[in-house]
C-alpha cells in the first residue's frame, strides 16, 4: 500500500514541476505531513471545532457559528453566477468543497447548486459534518486522503471551492496536487474558487505548529501555476495578504481576435481616476473575445509599465468582457496611456485616461481583541488588533497606550486596493485598566480613545 502511494505523489508531483530540483520534499516527507494535519485538525475538532474553522470566539453558539459563513458565500455566489454563462441551461450543477470541516459553508452552499460534496482530512471534522448536514438531502461529506480528490472522477463537478484550507497546509507541494485535482474533476467550463496564504508569515505565527501556520502562495505562482496547467485565471484578489482568493476555470476552447474598445474609472466609469486609494482602479471594455483568453494571457500596459489585471468578467456570447486593472503605484498625475496587451503583443489602439492627485487620509475601521474579536475596545488576551484604511506609510504609524509607546507591533497588509493594514499591539506587561490608546501618524495624533485591558485569562 506504502508503494502504491508513493508512486501516486510521485506522479503528481511530476505534473506539477517538470524538473525536480523543483520539489522540496520527498514523497516519504509528504507523507508525514498529511498525517500530522489529519492527527491534529482531528485534536481541534474535539477541542473546539468551530473556534478553529471561523476563529471568532471560543464555545461560539451555533446561530452565531452559521452566521459567520455569510461574508465567505457571498464571495463564492458570483463565481456560481459565471457558470451560468459558462454552461448550458439547464446545467445540473454539482459543487465540491476540499476541506469542509464541519459544514460551516456547505449547508448554506447546498441551497444553490443541485448536489455538493465535501471532503476533508479530519474524521472528526467529518463526523460533525454529517450531523450538521442531517437534513440536507443533496450535500455528501466524506474523509479524503488530505491530498488527492482520488474518489471522484474526471469532469465531474461544476464547481469547486475552498476557504482557509490551503492557508494551513504546510507543503506548497500538497496544495499544487489539489488544484491539479480540481482541474481533472472539473469539467471543461467548469470553475473553481479558492484562498490561499499569498503573504508571509508574521513575526507571531513562528510559534505556531506547522499545521496552523500552513504555507504560502504568491500572486505570481498562482499566475504561473495557471499558465502552465492551461487554466484560465478570471480573477485574483488579496495579492500580498493572508487573504488571497482566486479564481480558475477550466479552458473549453479558444480563437482570441481581441480590441481595446474603452478605458474607465473602476468605481464609477467616468475618465477620471484618482491617483492611489481604494478607486484608483481602471475597467476596460473589451471586444472580439474568445474561449481561453484569461489573466495569464491578457495584461495591460500602463504608460509603459506592465499591468496583470485582477478580475476578468465572464465572456459575453458577443465576445465582450471587462478586465480591471490596478494603477501602477508611481503612475503621474495627468493623462496616462492605457494599452492593451495579449501574449506579451499589444493589440487595437491604445486609449488614454486622467489621472488625479488625491491626498490619502488613514482612517480607522475597527479596534478590537487580538483573539476574541468580538470585544471592540477592549482586550483580554494581552493584545489588540487595529484595521486602518487609506494607509500610505504604514511604517509612520506609531502606537502609544497611556504614556508608554509601543515597540513591540507587527503590521501586515489586508487589502493592496483600499491601502488596508492590520496592526497587533503587544502590551507591556503589567497593564490592566481602563487606559487611553493613541495612534500617531509622524508625531501627530490621529485617534486617542480609552480601551478596556483585562489580564489574560489562564482559560484562554
Amino acid at each position: 500500500m506504502m508503494g502504491i502511494l508513493t508512486r501516486m505523489v510521485n506522479h503528481i508531483l511530476s505534473r506539477i514541476f517538470p524538473t525536480a530540483s523543483k520539489i522540496n520534499n520527498s514523497p516519504q516527507q509528504l507523507q508525514e505531513v498529511v498525517a500530522t494535519m489529519r492527527r491534529d485538525w482531528n485534536q481541534r475538532a474535539v477541542e473546539d471545532a468551530s473556534f478553529y474553522v471561523a476563529f471568532y470566539q471560543r464555545g461560539q453558539p451555533e446561530e452565531a457559528f452559521r452566521e459567520s459563513a455569510q461574508e465567505v458565500v457571498q464571495e463564492l455566489i458570483p463565481e456560481i453566477g459565471r457558470l451560468s454563462q459558462e454552461l448550458p441551461e439547464g446545467t445540473f450543477i454539482r459543487a465540491l468543497e476540499i476541506g469542509c470541516g464541519p459544514g460551516r459553508l456547505m449547508l448554506p452552499m447546498s441551497r444553490h447548486v443541485d448536489e455538493i460534496h465535501g471532503v476533508d482530512i479530519s474524521e472528526e471534522m467529518i463526523s460533525l459534518a454529517s450531523k450538521r448536514l442531517l437534513d440536507v438531502p443533496n450535500a455528501h461529506v466524506q474523509v479524503n486522503s488530505g491530498f488527492d480528490l482520488s474518489s471522484f472522477p474526471n469532469d465531474h463537478f461544476s464547481f469547486v471551492y475552498s476557504y482557509v484550507v490551503f492557508q494551513h497546509i504546510p507543503s506548497s507541494e500538497i496544495v499544487l496536487q489539489y488544484l491539479i485535482e480540481t482541474k481533472r474533476v472539473l469539467r471543461p467550463g467548469g470553475v473553481t474558487r479558492f484562498q490561499v496564504r499569498g503573504a508571509p508569515h508574521s513575526r507571531a505565527s513562528e510559534t505556531e505548529p506547522p499545521t496552523w501556520k500552513g504555507c504560502v502562495i504568491t500572486a505570481d505562482e498562482i499566475v504561473d501555476f495557471a499558465r502552465r496547467n492551461y487554466m484560465e485565471l478570471v480573477a485574483l484578489s488579496g495579492e500580498g495578504t493572508q487573504y488571497l482568493w482566486v479564481t480558475l476555470k477550466k479552458p473549453k476552447a479558444h480563437v482570441p481576435e481581441i480590441i481595446l474598445d474603452a478605458v474607465t474609472a473602476a468605481h464609477d466609469g467616468s475618465s477620471t481616476v484618482p491617483q492611489r486609494g481604494r478607486n484608483a482602479a481602471l475597467s476596460l471594455w473589451v471586444k472580439n473575445v474568445s474561449e481561453g483568453t484569461d489573466l495569464t494571457t491578457l495584461s495591460v500596459s500602463i504608460n509603459g509599465t506592465a499591468v496583470r489585471g485582477y478580475y476578468l468578467s465572464a465572456i459575453g456570447w458577443d465576445g465582450g468582457c471587462q478586465m480591471n486593472v490596478m494603477l501602477p503605484k508611481d503612475v503621474p498625475v495627468g493623462l496616462a496611456e492605457v494599452a492593451l496587451v495579449y501574449r506579451g503583443v499589444v493589440t487595437g489602439i491604445p486609449k488614454t485616461i486622467l489621472v488625479e492627485a488625491v491626498d490619502l487620509i488613514p482612517r480607522i475601521i475597527a479596534i478590537y481583541d487580538s483573539i476574541n474579536t468580538t470585544l471592540l475596545m477592549q482586550s483580554e488576551s494581552g493584545a489588540m488588533k487595529v484595521l486602518m484604511e487609506d494607509v500610505g506609510e504604514p511604517e509612520k504609524i506609531s502606537f502609544r497606550v497611556g504614556d508608554q509607546t509601543l515597540a513591540n507591533v507587527d503590521v501586515v497588509s489586508t487589502n493592496l486596493f483600499s491601502r488596508q493594514f492590520l496592526f497587533s499591539l503587544y502590551f507591556p506587561s503589567p497593564l490592566s485598566g481602563e487606559v487611553k490608546l493613541s495612534i500617531f501618524i509622524q508625531g501627530q495624533e490621529l485617534f486617542g480613545g480609552i480601551v478596556k485591558i483585562s489580564a489574560p485569562s489562564k482559560s484562554k
